[in-house]
């Protein structure tokens, strides 16, 4: 007697029955395991975005906030600070690389920054080149994808507000580049200088006189020029050009412009300590010195307690699951009795059936496991969205 192929054709034959085995299976593999390893693996790599930013300064405020903003540029408003700040840390102790985070494009995040941002986090163009004229920006990986343009094509910034498009003035931007993928949220972003985004502020703005009536084409094209805000001839938007980029200048002193946030790269562990010290002894309130990799595990630990809660109730579903299997199995065995009283008749031994037995509870048991693993990978690839979920 053919112990396999008997088993097989039995599993066949009664594929309803199988087929719920082979799920209960899978859902008993799949769901406390996913939820694991997904929050696992985001837990991960929050802890990775975090140790690879040493000290973080911003505005007194909620330090979980400030941390996930710049870590991963989610749009979280915050109270800003002064570039005043950033020019202050001491640069023998120090690189500062300031932020910038209040505008976005299609959606997109704009971030002002400096060159410095790049060699930090070891980003390198894949097209285009990187360009300090004001007015021209580098695209993440994924943020080109999605906005479907390349160097050369331009973007608009969005409007703060759509009720009143007076009240910000939005810039286009020239694309010079895109950002090799960095499987980070750096792909997700539009980086410009800080000079752009102040402009994008209002800081730093150009000049422009309504051409008169008589004027030929060339006037009217430079229409194209920044004008003030508020004038009959202004546009919806500003464009640098390399004609009017002598027109633009910034109001105000440089100590006073804005910034979200400031990475801090100390030299080394002792001018961070020091670092550390001196900003825990300010008598203000102003600013904050933020050390990221504590806020995350802060934070994952309040996430890993309700994951715990979350399992713990899982692997009730998963007992359930298991129970329904044992359950389904003896009862069909009990109602086979009649089959293997006609195979005991036909010469089948005791080790025969016992072994059909095992071989169709495996058969069962390997196919739910495997789809229950499959169904856990496939869920695995979405590890992002859970970890945007998250923050």
């Amino acid at each position: 007697m053919d112990v396999l192929r008997f088993s097989i054709a039995t599993v066949t034959y009664y594929w309803r029955r199988s087929l719920l085995l082979t799920l209960c299976v899978a859902m008993a593999v799949f769901v406390p395991l996913t939820p694991y390893l997904l929050v696992r693996r985001a837990a991960s790599t929050l802890e990775q975005r975090a140790a690879s930013t040493p000290l973080m300064l911003a505005a007194a405020g909620s330090k979980t906030d400030v941390t996930l903003s710049a870590l991963y540029f989610d749009g979280r408003k915050h109270t800003i600070m002064t570039m005043g700040e950033v020019m202050a840390v001491d640069r023998q102790r120090a690189e500062a690389i300031p932020l910038h985070m209040r505008f976005s494009t299609s959606g997109v995040a704009i971030v002002g920054t400096t060159e410095a941002y790049y060699k930090h986090r070891g980003l390198e163009l894949d097209e285009g080149a990187f360009s300090r004229r004001y007015g021209d920006c580098v695209l993440g990986a994924a943020a080109a994808r999605k906005l479907g343009v390349s160097p050369g094509e331009y973007l608009t910034s969005d409007p703060k507000t759509i009720f009143n498009l007076t009240a910000d003035y939005p810039l286009r931007i020239r694309v010079t580049g895109v950002l090799s993928p960095s499987d980070s949220p750096d792909d997700d972003v539009v980086f410009v200088s800080m000079e752009t985004a102040w402009i994008m502020d209002g800081i730093g703005h150009g000049h422009f006189q309504q051409p008169s009536a008589t004027d030929g084409s060339d006037q009217n094209e430079s229409a194209q020029e920044a004008t003030p805000p508020g004038s009959s001839s202004e546009k919806l938007h500003l464009e640098i050009t390399n004609e009017n980029i002598g027109a633009f200048h910034f109001h105000g002193r440089r100590e006073d412009y804005p910034v979200t946030a400031c990475i801090i790269v100390p030299t080394d562990t002792r001018a961070e300590t020091l670092l550390i010290g001196q900003y825990s002894a300010r008598t203000d309130a102003k600013v904050m010195l933020i050390e990221p990799l504590s806020v995350i595990r802060r934070l994952l630990a309040s996430v890993l307690r309700v994951r715990n809660l979350v399992l713990a109730g899982l692997s009730l579903v998963t007992g359930a699951c298991i129970l329904l299997v044992v359950f389904v199995f003896l009862l069909t065995f009990r109602l086979r009795q009649n089959e293997f009283d006609t195979l005991r008749k036909i010469g089948a031994s005791t080790r025969q059936m016992s072994g059909m037995i095992l071989v169709e509870m495996g058969v069962v048991l390997t196919t739910g496991a495997t789809i229950g693993l499959a169904l856990t990978w496939l869920m695995g690839r979405f590890d992002q969205i859970l970890l945007r979920w998250l923050i």
